[in-house]
């Protein structure tokens, strides 16, 4: 080879090297706000076409790491769309302001007694059939005019605020699992949503049967396993059943009383005296036994801790991440006091808010709703919660302290108005 050929090629090699050597990766750190407010927009999704991404926290502010300047950055957030950065140099903080999405589905205030009331689709000719949160987004189906062609899904915040939406068919409804992740259930399959942006996706299809199968073998997501309850009416036994995420360590913890004779032993300790206990027992094993039947028991939890509302026993089991029992709390809010013993109890549900941590009791009398926040520290009832007198009421949930139902219009065509309700 020539000299002067090898000296090139050996040069060449050093310049390589060099700048190999001297191509340091830059961090950019930056804060994401709204452009009108200057308030942090949290949870906002920032990548590069390096498909390295990153999300803002509650300040609104974020780091990402990139190989060299200058990148084009995309911004973009449920309620904000999405935008695009070029980052030409490097500075100390990246301010980026994002302008809040005109609202496709505009929101509507009405005064109530106490709260103020949002009806959050006033559109005319337009109906919502259900609706969904997953974190800080709103998933819901709607349609124009009640017609089944018209049908779409849109991804939202709880203020009605739209960002997308795709056409879908008829005859679909809203699913949340075990972890909090939404479902499009259709007649004969399952999708999971994904929020992308200012887009939605449809993925993992799975048969409806077989998804249903898979969701009814467990009923709450807890401390990175899976629990549901069983009650034996053959033993009278109420118990809980754990798997963890290997799914080979099954716990079982069986759910008896420690508090002495329950409610309706003292309520009809007169059948003891007068008839004998073993009539007694029968009497209220078998109302027991009805009632778990038509209500069964319920199980869910908050953050770190598990809660049983054990309707054999009347009370509130709580548990900590090691399935250890903290306490029993006694219950008596669904009680009647009435001498006829098969209207002893009065029909219930339980509703939770993820965001504050709340469970809420919810009571249907005489088409009625009642909602009333549970203490599970006492087991006592906070004061009731004013709800509109609508007897039609659909779909309660309660997320980060407001309310939301579907309620139809009492005037032809009849269409489905979501409601949101402040509960402060």
């Amino acid at each position: 080879m020539p000299v002067n050929l090898k000296k090139i090629i050996i040069g060449l090699s050093a310049m390589l090297t060099v700048g190999t050597v001297s191509a340091q990766p830059v961090l950019i750190r930056g804060r994401v706000i709204d452009k009108q407010t200057r308030e942090a927009v949290i949870a906002a999704t920032i990548t590069t076409n390096q498909f390295k991404g990153t999300t803002s926290d509650v300040q609104g502010r974020f780091a990402l790491e990139v190989e060299k300047l200058p990148v084009v950055l995309s911004v973009s957030h449920v309620s904000y769309g999405r935008m695009t950065v070029t980052v030409s140099k490097q500075a100390t903080e990246l301010v980026i302001r994002m302008e809040r999405n005109v609202t496709q589905i505009p929101e509507v205030r009405v005064t109530a007694t106490k709260n103020k009331v949002q009806v959050l689709n006033r559109k005319t000719r337009y109906t919502i059939t259900d609706y969904q949160f997953e974190g800080p987004n709103m998933w819901f189906i709607g349609c124009m005019d009640n017609s089944p062609k018209g049908v779409r899904l849109y991804l939202g915040d709880p203020y009605g605020d739209t960002v997308c939406s795709v056409p879908i068919v008829n005859d679909v409804r809203l699913y949340r699992d075990y972890f909090g992740k939404i479902h499009l259930v259709r007649p004969d399959s399952v999708f999971q949503l994904f929020a992308d942006g200012d887009s939605i996706q449809l993925l993992y299809p799975e048969s409806k049967g077989k998804f249903m199968e898979l969701m009814s073998a467990y009923e709450v997501a807890f401390n990175n396993g899976l629990v549901r309850l069983s009650y034996n009416p053959y033993i009278d036994v109420l118990s809980l059943h754990y798997v963890d995420s290997t799914m080979k360590v099954p716990q079982k913890v069986f759910l008896n009383s420690r508090e002495g004779k329950g409610y309706l032993e003292k309520r009809y300790a007169w059948m003891g005296r007068y008839f004998g206990p073993r009539t007694l027992r029968l009497i209220v094993s078998q109302q027991k036994s009805d009632y778990l039947r038509e209500m069964r028991s319920t199980v869910y939890a908050l953050q770190d801790t598990l809660y049983v509302i054990n309707l054999k026993d009347n009370q509130l089991h709580v548990f900590g991440k090691n399935l250890n029992e903290i306490r029993i709390v006694p219950l008596t809010f669904y009680f009647r006091e009435t001498d006829d013993i098969t209207n002893a109890y009065v029909p219930f549900r339980t509703i939770t808010d993820p965001v504050k941590n709340q469970i809420y009791i919810i009571f249907n009398i005489n088409s009625h709703f009642t909602i009333k926040p549970l203490d599970t520290q006492t087991g006592q009832l906070g004061p009731e919660i004013f709800l509109p007198r609508y007897s039609a009421m659909d779909r309660i949930s309660i997320h980060d302290n407001a309310l939301y139902y579907i309620y139809p219009e009492k005037v032809f065509p009849y269409y489905q108005r979501l409601f949101r309700m402040g509960l402060t």
